[in-house]
Protein backbone atom coordinates (compact mmCIF):
# COMPACT_ATOMS: atom_id res chain seq x y z
CA UNK A 1 0.00 0.00 0.00
CA UNK A 2 1.10 3.66 -1.07
CA UNK A 3 1.66 5.97 2.04
CA UNK A 4 -0.81 8.78 2.33
CA UNK A 5 0.73 12.65 1.76
CA UNK A 6 0.78 12.34 6.07
CA UNK A 7 3.13 9.30 6.12
CA UNK A 8 0.06 7.47 6.94
CA UNK A 9 -0.13 3.79 5.38
CA UNK A 10 -4.16 4.35 4.09
CA UNK A 11 -7.13 1.93 5.64
CA UNK A 12 -7.94 -1.49 4.16
CA UNK A 13 -11.15 0.09 3.18
CA UNK A 14 -9.21 3.10 0.81
CA UNK A 15 -8.73 0.30 -1.39
CA UNK A 16 -12.30 -0.89 -1.94
CA UNK A 17 -11.59 -4.70 -1.03
CA UNK A 18 -13.53 -5.80 1.97
CA UNK A 19 -11.86 -9.09 3.13
CA UNK A 20 -14.01 -11.42 5.15
CA UNK A 21 -12.90 -15.28 6.75
CA UNK A 22 -14.64 -17.76 9.07
CA UNK A 23 -13.06 -19.71 11.64
CA UNK A 24 -14.22 -23.09 10.92
CA UNK A 25 -15.31 -22.48 7.59
CA UNK A 26 -17.07 -25.72 7.63
CA UNK A 27 -19.58 -27.18 10.09
CA UNK A 28 -23.19 -27.99 10.64
CA UNK A 29 -26.57 -26.38 11.58
CA UNK A 30 -25.73 -24.81 14.55
CA UNK A 31 -21.97 -24.63 14.39
CA UNK A 32 -20.72 -21.57 16.21
CA UNK A 33 -18.49 -19.70 14.05
CA UNK A 34 -15.84 -16.75 14.32
CA UNK A 35 -15.91 -13.82 11.69
CA UNK A 36 -13.22 -11.20 10.39
CA UNK A 37 -13.40 -8.54 8.46
CA UNK A 38 -11.16 -6.23 7.01
CA UNK A 39 -11.34 -3.29 4.73
CA UNK A 40 -14.62 -2.07 5.22
CA UNK A 41 -15.69 1.75 5.75
CA UNK A 42 -15.50 2.61 9.34
CA UNK A 43 -18.82 3.16 10.77
CA UNK A 44 -20.96 1.57 8.50
CA UNK A 45 -23.25 -1.14 9.00
CA UNK A 46 -21.97 -4.43 8.21
CA UNK A 47 -25.01 -6.95 7.87
CA UNK A 48 -23.66 -10.47 8.55
CA UNK A 49 -25.41 -13.41 6.18
CA UNK A 50 -25.60 -16.82 5.38
CA UNK A 51 -26.01 -17.38 1.58
CA UNK A 52 -27.14 -20.30 -0.51
CA UNK A 53 -26.31 -20.22 -4.03
CA UNK A 54 -26.94 -22.40 -7.05
CA UNK A 55 -24.98 -21.82 -9.89
CA UNK A 56 -26.98 -21.65 -12.86
CA UNK A 57 -29.88 -18.86 -11.06
CA UNK A 58 -27.49 -17.24 -8.00
CA UNK A 59 -28.74 -16.78 -4.18
CA UNK A 60 -31.40 -19.37 -3.66
CA UNK A 61 -31.46 -18.92 0.43
CA UNK A 62 -30.31 -15.66 2.37
CA UNK A 63 -30.84 -16.01 5.88
CA UNK A 64 -29.99 -12.59 8.01
CA UNK A 65 -27.66 -13.50 10.93
CA UNK A 66 -26.58 -10.03 12.45
CA UNK A 67 -25.23 -6.73 11.73
CA UNK A 68 -21.90 -5.29 12.97
CA UNK A 69 -20.21 -1.96 12.81
CA UNK A 70 -16.75 -1.75 11.85
CA UNK A 71 -14.00 0.18 13.80
CA UNK A 72 -12.13 3.22 13.10
CA UNK A 73 -9.37 0.96 11.34
CA UNK A 74 -12.14 -1.08 9.01
CA UNK A 75 -12.26 -4.08 10.61
CA UNK A 76 -14.75 -6.62 13.01
CA UNK A 77 -14.51 -9.91 14.55
CA UNK A 78 -17.88 -11.63 15.89
CA UNK A 79 -19.49 -14.54 16.47
CA UNK A 80 -22.47 -16.31 14.55
CA UNK A 81 -24.34 -19.47 14.86
CA UNK A 82 -24.89 -21.09 11.46
CA UNK A 83 -28.77 -21.69 11.32
CA UNK A 84 -30.06 -25.18 12.01
CA UNK A 85 -32.85 -25.83 9.60
CA UNK A 86 -30.50 -25.75 6.38
CA UNK A 87 -29.40 -29.46 5.77
CA UNK A 88 -31.80 -29.65 2.65
CA UNK A 89 -28.85 -27.45 1.06
CA UNK A 90 -25.42 -29.57 1.85
CA UNK A 91 -25.26 -30.35 -1.69
CA UNK A 92 -25.22 -26.20 -2.62
CA UNK A 93 -22.59 -23.59 -2.53
CA UNK A 94 -23.04 -22.24 0.97
CA UNK A 95 -21.02 -18.89 1.92
CA UNK A 96 -20.92 -16.24 4.94
CA UNK A 97 -21.19 -12.65 3.11
CA UNK A 98 -20.44 -9.47 4.71
CA UNK A 99 -22.51 -6.62 3.11
CA UNK A 100 -22.48 -2.79 4.00
CA UNK A 101 -22.86 0.58 1.94
CA UNK A 102 -19.77 0.80 0.24
CA UNK A 103 -19.06 -3.21 -0.53
CA UNK A 104 -19.12 -6.41 0.28
CA UNK A 105 -17.45 -9.65 0.81
CA UNK A 106 -17.96 -13.81 0.68
CA UNK A 107 -16.23 -16.54 2.02
CA UNK A 108 -17.19 -20.07 1.33
CA UNK A 109 -18.90 -22.23 4.31
CA UNK A 110 -19.42 -25.67 3.54
CA UNK A 111 -22.56 -26.79 5.26
CA UNK A 112 -21.69 -30.58 6.14
CA UNK A 113 -24.45 -33.40 8.31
Amino acid sequence: MKALPSGAAPSPSATGHPVLSASPDAGNGGAKVVLTGTGFTPGDVVRVSFVVKEATIGDVEVRDLRNTVPGSDGAFSLEVLIPSDLGNFVNYNTYLRAKATAGQSETVFDLTR
